[in-house]
């Protein structure tokens, strides 16, 4: 985005693509920073446009389309041989934290007969309804889903900058 516009700006794209300057526009070009621009990105622009010398190769040679053809079939086997091994371990960090949370949730009695171990008081607690209460089931359920859905997303950041590491550019 430029700062301002210039009233000879289309004058000086004339004389830049021509390359017939008047030394009055060259003097307002060399003081003027919009013209400065203009100038300089038509002067670019026409040598782009320039056919190219006899001494450069129109296509690429041979040896390099072969080479960028072996890199892309290479690229393209090895995504197809790690394909199902993408799939389950997708498979596998969804199924985890869902079976964990399940297996929580039904040795729940096993569980707290374990932790009592620790603490003989708890009982009293969980009798009380202090511990057995929906809640903590519910705050588990909550962190393992938590746990499942971050191991997700960072498995998923890892594979797509794995892949933008990995493909060829062609």
């Amino acid at each position: 985005m430029r700062p301002s516009e210039c009233l000879r700006e289309s004058e000086t794209w004339k004389a830049a693509a021509s390359g017939q300057w008047t030394a009055a526009l060259r003097a307002h070009e060399r003081e003027c920073p919009v013209c400065q621009e203009v100038a300089h990105v038509t002067r670019w622009m026409t040598q782009l446009a320039v056919e190219p010398s006899e001494s450069e190769p129109l296509l690429a040679s041979a040896r390099s389309l072969w080479l960028k053809s072996q890199v892309l079939a290479n690229w393209e086997a090895r995504e197809r041989a790690t394909k199902p091994i993408q799939v389950t371990s997708r498979v596998a960090s969804i199924a985890g934290p869902l079976l964990l949370a399940g297996g929580i949730v039904s040795e729940w009695a096993q569980i707290q007969a374990w932790l009592t171990h620790f603490r003989p008081q708890w009982p009293q607690a969980w009798d009380s309804g202090g511990l057995t209460s929906g809640l903590i089931v519910s705050f588990l359920v909550l962190g393992a889903a938590l746990i499942g859905v971050t191991m997700v997303a960072v498995h998923r950041y890892v594979s797509l900058q794995k892949r933008q590491q990995e493909q060829p550019s062609a």
